[in-house]
């Protein structure tokens, strides 16, 4: 008897500590992610763990995560205390994002996840092999999708240039400032968009690559199709032109337009302000972020003609009277000036 009491006891101290170990570690107060005084273990949570950041943490290293998974929930903030952080999301762990998450760049392996539903920043690039759904705000300079990965969006993205070779499934808003290439040399990309696209650089659509969807694209450079573009999408391109050397549907719709260059200083402003739905049936909702100092707006129609100017009321414009088609929002914040696509159902 003795023995067996002696061997449970052997037993529940070798559990606690493993219990514990495994334990949801939360954020308490401000602090750095190394700092055992943030958590509410006071421990430094290690890979494993299942972490809650309610305040603002600083990442102070590198953060590499193979399993469980960070939620980031508002108001609170992962933010990097210097220009060069990785995160990694790695192995089977996953990110849910409901506050703020500012690194220089975010690493998403085959079998992880990152969910957006708030503020991404990423200030130098997001290369994607499993799975990232946006269903706010993600502002980075470039976005790589490799080959076989699921890169959903159904929120706003602001990026300096795309490189997709997998899936990209889109039926938000995208603005990217330089080039969109979906190209992978294997002929197994697509892009398959039901929302708006303003690239003022160029499109590439590769040789074997796919476009479909019912969506908007207004691309101020040179729109390239070696591969095929389906279904009926309705194209704005500066010359008027796509140069096609592969298969293009008669239902597309190719028309004379451009994607405005973005008069702003601070290019992360636009990424705080989320217009939905998109497309819109009657009225236009805006989550203005930061930026709470805008109340009026212009609408211009895609040939650049004003069709109607205004004060927000209540984060709402009510477009009703408007025919279905494509539309240019401008708002003003200060001296700057922002535009969104808006498409009229």
């Amino acid at each position: 008897m003795k023995q067996k009491i002696q061997f449970l006891s052997a037993l529940i101290f070798t559990l606690v500590p493993s219990l514990i170990n495994a334990q949801l570690k939360t954020s308490i107060t401000n602090g750095n992610f190394s700092n055992p005084n943030t958590w509410n273990c006071s421990c430094v949570p290690a890979n494993g763990d299942s972490i809650k950041i309610l305040h603002t943490v600083t990442l102070d290293s590198d953060l590499h995560l193979t399993s469980k998974e960070i939620k980031i929930l508002a108001p609170g903030k992962l933010l990097q205390d210097m220009s060069n952080r990785t995160l990694w999301i790695d192995g089977t762990a996953h990110l849910q994002n409901q506050g703020t998450l500012t690194v220089n760049k975010i690493r998403i392996s085959p079998t992880a996840t990152i969910y957006n539903n708030l503020t991404i920043i990423s200030v130098d690039s997001i290369v994607n092999e499993g799975q990232f759904i946006n269903n706010f705000s993600t502002h980075v300079n470039t976005i790589s999708n490799k080959s076989n990965s699921n890169f959903q969006n159904f929120g706003n993205i602001g990026s300096f240039s795309i490189q997709n070779e997998g899936i990209i499934k889109h039926s938000g808003s995208i603005y990217v400032q330089q080039n969109f290439d979906n190209c992978n040399s294997n002929g197994n990309s697509k892009l398959d968009f039901s929302g708006s696209i303003c690239i003022v650089g160029d499109f590439n659509n590769c040789s074997t690559d796919t476009v479909m969807g019912t969506g908007v694209i207004s691309v101020s450079g040179s729109a390239i199709n070696s591969g095929v573009i389906i279904q009926p999408s309705v194209w704005y391109v500066a010359s008027g032109i796509i140069n096609n050397t592969g298969t293009i549907n008669p239902v597309v719709t190719i028309n004379v337009g451009s994607c405005p260059t973005l008069d702003i200083v601070n290019h992360n402003n636009i990424y705080s302000i989320y217009v939905f739905p998109n497309p819109v049936d009657n009225i236009i909702f805006l989550e203005l972020g930061n930026l709470l100092s805008i109340s009026q707006f212009n609408l211009f129609n895609n040939i650049g003609q004003l069709l109607k100017t205004g004060h927000i009321e209540n984060k709402q414009i009510d477009i009703s009277n408007l025919s279905p088609g494509l539309y240019q929002l401008e708002l003003f914040d200060g001296n700057s000036k922002i535009y969104k696509k808006i498409i009229k159902k």
